[in-house]
């Protein structure tokens, strides 16, 4: 599943990480990553200590002097272990442990313990607080290596357990997105709804004991209709919280340690996930007996969540009248209902960091095309593209002072006098990435450039796809060129598309502007575009995009930018 996290402490940590040489003790996980282990000490000796043996064994280090320093790095960079000493001033090891249990949920970080003390109170304190293991000081650092990687094998046979959760969940969902059901669909004999159920039905018998429940603006529930034990004034509360770094809660409900839905006698525990919502209310999935804090468990919660919240995306279009696009943008606006995450701009040969590209997303799942778009519908176009820039350079801020931030941003909006004030007072570099889908005639591009402070940069987003064609270039003329990813894909094996690049990099040259190639996803497109003459690249070959903090320390900029 997708990151949903939406944390950026104000500076960034203390991060050293492995060379690529130097590698003993520790593999690399299945998706191909050496291992992040966050270490945790007040003591700056043993800080050193750790480094060094962690990265002897090869894996990538962040370190931690304090427990509140730990909790935000943990919740930005999601590590693979935390190695913690239980005993810290302000914030404790295993207060550490308790806090990350709370905010980071199913993606809870295994943890060890080191503690000088290492009687078996203490052992059973860290235990019972979930400790996953403990290592009493001096220890040989051999076995803090092995324990490490025995963490990390516990943690692969818990995704090889989840992938297979999953596959039952998605080969049920194919059956009901099938041209057939989507006939039904489209001539009203199926609604969304319907659908969602139909896949909530065919949900993993791991999660046997599970409940639909769709809640209308008025705080109606209608349950899928089963025996159910539920008071749902209080469930209702902690739906309120759910969100993209909190996206399941977990309620001890159950009467007398029975399970709040069936009945059944057990731990008596309520997983609570948000499936969708939208203007006629929202969908929640519950799961009951089956649901005690096993990773595979809530890990499918979310997934089937997320799944059914796709059946039900239609029904935005549906339900959002112009009254109510209004009010949902205006809340998106008022309650800052977005975040953003930051995808680097590098060098295409040496990939060198020059900038980050900031992109917004939103807390209620929808797509920002889709968010755009209502926000047109609505006549709340800019207003929300305001909020957006002000967004992204306040997110931004954790990047050091001269840093080329892109932002994406619609001429009308780059116009208003708000953008010259927020830009004035930026301590990074602006670049506007202009991305409406409408003409850009050469009157708009002299307003926006004698508005403009002369720090910031002009840039043509999507360069090959709908208006952002060869004409736009001629009469903005602008100091950036981003190629489209419809460009791009396959260029390797497309003399056509050859030539077209070549010439845009031509006109880069002619005109003193930057060529940045977007999308780029293979090895071979990278060579060609090289061997072009392309300098600058953007794609998920060379890094997705991340949170702001998260991008900061695995790509950092390095002078001079662009």
């Amino acid at each position: 599943m997708a990151r949903r996290l939406d944390h950026a402490p104000g500076a960034p940590p203390s991060t050293i990480t492995a060379s690529d040489g130097a590698r003993s003790g520790a593999g690399v996980l299945a998706s191909g990553v050496r291992p992040l282990v966050l270490a945790v000490d007040d003591d700056p000796v043993q800080r050193a200590f750790l480094l060094t043996v962690l990265q002897r064994a090869g894996f990538d280090v962040v370190l931690a002097s304090d427990g509140d320093e730990a909790v935000a790095f943990a919740v930005d960079l999601r590590p693979d272990v935390i190695v913690t000493d239980a005993l810290m001033p302000r914030t404790s090891g295993l207060e550490l442990i308790s806090r990350l249990h709370t905010q980071l949920g199913n993606a809870r970080v295994p943890t060890i313990v080191v503690s000088g003390t290492a009687d078996v109170a203490t052992r059973l304190d860290a235990f019972e607080i979930g400790a996953d293991d403990f290592l009493a000081k001096p220890y040989d650092p051999a076995e803090l290596v092995a324990r490490i990687n025995a963490q990390l094998r516990v943690a692969g046979h818990w995704t090889a357990q989840a992938n297979a959760m999953l596959a039952e969940l998605r080969s049920a969902r194919q059956g009901i997105t099938d041209p057939r059901s989507a006939d039904d669909a489209r001539t009203g004999v199926e609604t969304r709804l319907d659908a969602a159920r139909r896949l909530f039905d065919g949900r993993p018998t791991a999660l046997s004991c599970a409940l639909l429940a769709v809640v209308d603006p008025r705080g109606k529930v209608d349950w899928d209709p089963r025996p159910a034990l539920v008071d749902w004034a209080v469930v209702q509360p902690a739906t309120a919280g759910l969100g993209p770094a909190t996206p399941t809660v977990d309620l001890d409900i159950g009467p007398h340690g029975r399970c709040p839905l069936c009945g059944a006698v057990g731990e008596g525990r309520l997983a609570i996930t948000a499936a969708g919502r939208w203007s006629g209310g929202a969908a929640y999935v519950l799961v009951g007996c089956q649901s005690p804090a096993r990773q595979t468990h809530r890990l499918l919660v979310e997934e089937l969540a997320d799944e059914i919240g796709v059946l039900l995306d239609d029904a935005h279009d549906r339900n959002f009248a112009d009254d109510h696009a209004r009010h949902w943008i205006d809340s998106v606006i008022t309650d800052e209902r977005y975040r953003f995450v930051f995808q680097p701009i590098m060098t295409l040969g040496s990939r060198r960091v020059v900038g980050y590209e900031a992109l917004a997303r939103f807390t209620d799942g929808l797509d920002p095309i889709e968010v755009l778009d209502l926000a047109t519908q609505a006549g709340r176009r800019v207003s929300l593209e305001l909020a957006l820039v002000r967004g992204a350079l306040r997110a931004a801020g954790v990047f050091p002072d001269g840093t080329w931030i892109h932002v994406n941003v619609s001429p009308l909006a780059a116009l208003a006098p708000e953008v010259v004030s927020m830009l004035a007072g930026c301590r990074q570099r602006v670049a506007l990435e202009i991305t409406e889908d409408a003409l850009f005639d050469a009157d708009g591009a002299t307003s926006l450039r004698a508005s403009l402070p002369a720090s910031c940069r002009l840039a043509i987003d999507d360069v090959g796809a709908g208006y952002a064609g060869l004409s736009r270039l001629l009469v903005v003329r602008p100091d950036i060129v981003k190629i489209d990813r419809a460009i791009i894909a396959g260029i390797d094996a497309d003399p056509a598309r050859q030539a077209l690049v070549a010439g845009l990099v031509q006109f880069g040259n002619v005109t003193d502007a930057m060529v940045i190639a977007e999308g780029i996803e293979h090895e071979e497109e990278r060579a060609v575009l090289q061997s072009l003459g392309v300098r600058y690249a953007q794609g998920y070959l060379f890094a997705h995009p991340e949170t702001p903090v998260a991008a900061a320390l695995q790509y950092p900029a390095v002078p001079p930018a662009p």
